[in-house]
């Protein structure tokens, strides 16, 4: 495992990335798996001395209900560590993260944002994005794969109709859904938080089975093009965000080509903020962050930075914390296998000893496949250590 440490330390691209690399060639992750491993071979060792020497040696009767604790705390402990929602199999290989929207709302502009160089082409005319551009990009210290994609709508257009497919489809498989809407040109509500979540619920209703492909996702609504929004669009926004100087900021901006849309201050109610600043849309059943810009004037770039760097925390495992996660799908495999050998020993041992003694056997050797650690010998050594056989 210090070798694949090594390793990662040297692909590593992020200082983030770097910490987690850097604990696991030391050691620390080797340790913990050791231990459990130490456990394993302990308790396979005592159910295979009951099972050969229980009736000729002084083998204690309560030594199957000994094993049959540790085996249940181990399986407690392996079942709390696998449930860190893969989060350091992320940090190691890299947030997911699809720009989403409909055409012309600011996708492409926000990926040239976030690579510092124009990978997509910005044009007025809908459509012009038809294939996934991807770029691996280090965010604060987190690495992360942004994909621009085609915009959102049905069409008739067999080129753009395949770009929306494949949108749709490489959404599914990412981590964070950066949801773009533009509601400077709406003219259907006088609640800028009920045009925002009435975009988003659209959007989502009309591509995707939103209880199925949204499952377990991220989320981030950024509203764009707050420069074309009327001032008091904007006055009913300013005093609940923590953008608030950002979107008071296009003010100075928008009055060349505010759209003459009226919206009535009191929407501020309608608006879900949290002690942060942060407005919130309710999405699904869950509460979802709402950044304000406008990627044309630069207008509330670093507040959608903050929020989205919060949210990579949030999905990536913090490499400061006292206990390592799961660091590779490799050794998530074997530690999956690992429980299932764990929970198969503890429902066999009040029935069938021997079958419990294989199984902890092989819940020993998939840990063994991890931290390279395989011997046949161990176990005979547990039990002439621990036990007074042939003296």
């Amino acid at each position: 495992m210090q070798v694949e440490g090594l390793a990662d330390v040297i692909h590593s691209e992020t200082e983030v990335q770097r910490k987690q690399a850097y604990r696991q060639m030391t050691g620390e992750l080797s340790a913990l798996y050791n231990n459990w491993r130490d456990i394993m071979i302990r308790s396979c060792a005592h159910v295979e001395a009951y099972i050969d020497f229980s009736e000729e040696e002084n083998i204690e009767d309560d030594v199957i209900s000994t094993v049959m604790t540790s085996i249940a705390e181990l399986i407690s402990q392996l079942e709390s560590y696998l449930t860190d929602g893969r989060r350091g199999e992320r940090l190691r290989d890299g947030v997911h993260v699809a720009v989403l929207g409909r055409p012309n709302v600011g996708k492409s502009s926000l990926m040239n944002y976030l690579t510092k160089r124009p990978v997509a082409i910005v044009s007025d005319v809908e459509g012009t994005t038809r294939d996934l551009i991807e770029s691996t990009l280090d965010i604060n210290g987190y690495p992360v794969v942004v994909v621009d994609t085609a915009g959102l709508r049905e069409t008739g257009d067999k080129v753009e109709k395949e770009g929306v497919a494949r949108a749709i489809s490489r959404s599914e498989l990412c981590d964070l859904l950066i949801i773009m809407v533009d509601i400077s040109e709406d003219n259907s509500s006088d609640s800028i938080l009920t045009l925002i979540g009435q975009q988003v619920h659209q959007l989502l209703d009309q591509h995707f089975q939103a209880e199925r492909d949204l499952k377990d996702k991220s989320l981030l609504i950024v509203v764009n093009k707050v420069d074309k929004l009327d001032s008091p669009a904007l006055q009913s926004l300013t005093c609940r965000t923590r953008g608030a100087e950002a979107i008071s900021d296009s003010q100075n901006i928008s009055a060349s080509s505010a759209k003459g849309r009226t919206t009535s201050p009191s929407s501020v109610q309608d608006v879900d903020s949290t002690e942060s600043g942060i407005l919130k849309v309710d999405v699904l059943g869950s509460p979802v962050p709402v950044v304000f810009t406008s990627l044309t004037h630069s207008i509330g770039l670093h507040h959608f930075l903050a929020e989205l760097t919060q949210l990579l925390a949030a999905l990536c495992a913090d490499p400061t914390s006292e206990c390592l996660s799961v660091t590779q799908a490799r050794h998530r495999t074997h530690l999956d296998n690992c429980l299932d050998f764990l929970r198969e020993a503890i429902e066999s041992l009040d029935t069938n000893v021997v079958v419990a003694a294989e199984n902890l056997r092989l819940a020993s050797g998939e840990i063994g496949r991890i931290t390279g650690r395989i011997s046949t010998e161990d176990i005979l050594d547990v039990i002439f250590k621990e036990f007074c056989i042939g003296k």
